[in-house]
């Protein structure tokens, strides 16, 4: 079932039963008496602009499902001089802000370990190692630079922000970052999904299954080029999300901005993006809408220079049996097998993901690692 068609069944019976994003809805039609507040005779529509106003209304309202509010919090009784409840309040406040911490630490935790064979913390993967650090190395803050064919800002960001630490232990922060990242879009997807999921502890459950996705050992977990992945997951959400607070709103663009320049393929959720201006007319409500659309101002320029370089390699798209054969394949197949041994279990048959970047394979590359630092000024004695 499709999100629309799962959409549509919630409206049905919605109209059944008052649900909380319809009383929301409907409150901003009507006074605290429950009636449509009267408006003045020239204001009333007539017969020839009833209709349209009226079908706009009905539009927004069917799609306001989709764009669910968020419960409003129980007020705190009062008790006690003024000073004390501001400080049991921020006591609070410091204790979740102190939880969500160790939820996220937690969450990289976890992670870290996942990759088997050769721990992620010893090998850089992929173009981590032999793209973004080279370039980082040898042309310092030149991040809008075509790779694949796209822009990748964030891997560069990352591979620009190792550069600058010992290139012996530049596995640890790469896998670090990884982690990290993947593990604050769980705790935004928590958050995100407070409209949808009053509980808490469904919420957390959600978060806590981007942490376990049983595919993200194959290829993503644990490096700088894999992380943009969470961060299109975690994107999905954002544009379903109605925060209340500044906070959120920034959480919110920042993760629109960093998926749609990390990755060409957040253009997926144009049609996501043109049904929240429709169902949410206030602007106040688009910072993620703002965020996706400057990403794409800096992803956009740097695909239309591969194609005028002739260096774009996406020339034809694939027939949708070799798309179905991928998936049933690399994704369905792996998915249902489960099980992936951690770092700790060092099984010999899963050391492919990171052959390519083992320590082991590093003196193959010292050439091209000291050009790149001689050009950038490095120095592998000082550091």
């Amino acid at each position: 079932m499709t999100l629309f068609g799962v959409a549509g069944f919630c409206w049905r019976v919605g109209r059944l039963w008052p649900a909380p994003w319809r009383l929301a809805w409907e409150a901003r039609l009507t006074d605290s008496t429950g009636l449509r507040k009267p408006r003045p005779p020239s204001a009333r529509p007539g017969p020839s602009s009833e209709p349209a106003g009226g079908t706009v209304r009905r539009v927004r309202a069917a799609l306001g499902v989709l764009f669910p509010e968020a419960p409003e919090p129980r007020p705190v009784p009062e008790s006690g001089p003024g000073h004390a409840d501001a400080a049991r309040s921020a006591g609070r406040r410091a204790v979740y802000v102190a939880i969500q911490v160790a939820a996220v630490c937690m969450g990289a935790v976890v992670l870290l370990p996942r990759i088997a064979g050769i721990p992620s913390w010893d090998s850089v993967y992929a173009e981590d190692q032999g793209v973004f650090l080279f370039d980082a190395l040898a042309n310092p803050w030149h991040l809008l630079v075509p790779f694949g064919g796209y822009e990748q800002l964030m891997p560069r960001l990352v591979g620009q922000l190792v550069s600058y630490l010992p290139l012996a232990d530049a596995a640890v922060p790469y896998a670090l970052a990884g982690a990290g990242i993947a593990a604050l879009c769980a705790l935004f997807i928590y958050h995100a999904m407070d409209g949808w999921v009053w509980s808490p502890w469904l919420r957390a459950l959600a978060g806590a299954a981007l942490i376990l996705l049983p595919l993200a050992p194959i290829e993503i977990a644990d490096s700088a080029v894999g992380a943009p992945w969470y961060v299109l997951t975690a994107l999905f959400f954002a544009l379903l999300w109605r925060p209340k607070n500044w906070a959120g709103m920034t959480a919110a663009a920042l993760v629109a901005f960093a998926a749609a320049s990390s990755e060409i393929l957040a253009v997926i959720y144009a049609p996501l993006v043109l049904l929240r201006l429709v169902a949410l007319p206030r602007w106040r409500e688009h910072e993620v809408t703002a965020g996706w659309l400057a990403g794409l101002l800096v992803q956009m320029p740097v695909v239309l220079e591969t194609y005028v370089r002739h260096t774009q390699r996406l020339r034809s798209l694939a027939r949708p049996v070799q798309s179905l054969g991928f998936y049933f394949h690399h994704v369905a197949l792996r998915a249902s097998a489960g099980g992936y041994p951690c770092a700790w279990s060092r099984s010999p048959a899963s050391t492919a993901r990171r052959s390519s970047s083992a320590p082991s394979s590093w003196p193959g590359s010292a050439g091209r690692w000291s050009r790149a630092a001689g050009r950038a000024g490095y120095s592998s004695r000082s550091r």
